[in-house]
């Protein structure tokens, strides 16, 4: 691990300047955007809470139009983080193999070679471990009327419902963990949508664990300092509305008008702060997350047998 994480800062010597250009070209005006959609989703729901006495169909359709296009911008995001993730994964890939690329050129054979099979793989491996967990949360359904249906059924539907719910959990998170490696096996190995899933299920198959533990921990680390990063921006979104909110309940005052008027007030910094924070994610995940994941990679392909020892070893002198 320590070996990994090592190299790992060593190869964002190489990719830094890759991960900052797209981050400033695409993922800045898209947090922009996301933070616009943000402060509008606040502006026009304290609009619609202003002018509706009682909720209907006209406030239901404009508050769901206000969501639609905040989620809008986030899809945009997604879809340049997954670019992004492709071009870094290529600038990796070319250094592990001992060549050099500058930013447009990694940018270039995203677009040209790794984008497409990216995003359609991205999309295969979350369907494929959001299906598992819904059609076992569906499954639960019906145990729950078998336990509302009386107290002799009571806890045997309780039981199965809860348990249907945990399995589907647990299928969802080992193909996550089983398909993690395939966006590095289509741009290492240029593998397609399906035969990267293969390749990351063959390499994953006996360090599933392994994989499994050091993705948490480097999950929980890198959110714990991206928290700290995005502080000051959380702090500037949120402390208006905490303290008008604050305000509203010294007098004792909640009334529909009255929460309209506080998400007018503060939308426009909550916005500024989701602008913000959005971008400082993006932007660190893109220069941390492609670089480990490229080399631990790389690194369970040696244990395999796959690539020739010699090569991690070049990387660590």
């Amino acid at each position: 691990m320590s070996d990994l994480l090592d190299n790992t800062f060593k190869m964002m010597g190489h990719t830094w300047k890759t991960s900052l250009l797209l981050s400033l070209v695409l993922f800045l005006p898209l947090s922009a955007l996301v933070g616009w959609g943000t402060a509008r989703f606040f502006g026009g729901l304290a609009g619609l809470m202003g002018t509706a006495e009682e909720p209907g169909l006209a406030f239901f359709l404009g508050y769901l139009r206000l969501l639609l296009s905040m989620l809008g911008a986030s899809l945009l995001l997604w879809l340049a983080g997954v670019f992004v993730h492709a071009a870094v994964g290529a600038h990796v890939a070319a250094v592990a193999g001992g060549r050099s690329l500058e930013p447009w050129e990694a940018a270039g054979l995203a677009g040209r070679r790794f984008f497409l099979p990216s995003l359609l793989q991205a999309l295969v491996q979350q369907a494929l471990a959001s299906g598992a967990l819904m059609i076992l949360f569906f499954a639960a359904v019906p145990l729950g009327a078998l336990a509302a249906s009386g107290r002799a059924f009571l806890a045997l539907g309780i039981a199965g419902a809860a348990g249907a719910v945990l399995l589907g959990v647990a299928v969802a998170v080992w193909l996550s963990v089983l398909l993690h490696f395939a966006p590095q096996a289509v741009v290492f190995d240029g593998e397609g949508v399906f035969g990267s899933l293969q390749a990351s299920s063959r390499l994953v198959r006996g360090s599933w664990w392994r994989l499994l533990g050091i993705s948490l921990v480097v999950s929980i680390v890198l959110s714990f300092a991206l928290g700290l990063v995005t502080l000051p921006f959380t702090g500037v979104a949120f402390l208006p509305l905490v303290s008008r909110m604050v305000s509203l309940a010294l007098e004792n005052s909640f009334e529909i008008s009255d929460m309209a008027e506080v998400f007018r007030l503060s939308g426009v910094s909550i916005g500024i702060g989701a602008a913000g924070s959005t971008f400082i994610q993006a932007a660190l995940g893109a220069f941390f997350l492609p670089a480990f994941y490229g080399l631990f990679y790389v690194d369970l392909k040696v244990r395999k047998g796959e690539l020739p020892e010699s090569r991690p070893r070049k990387k660590k002198t």
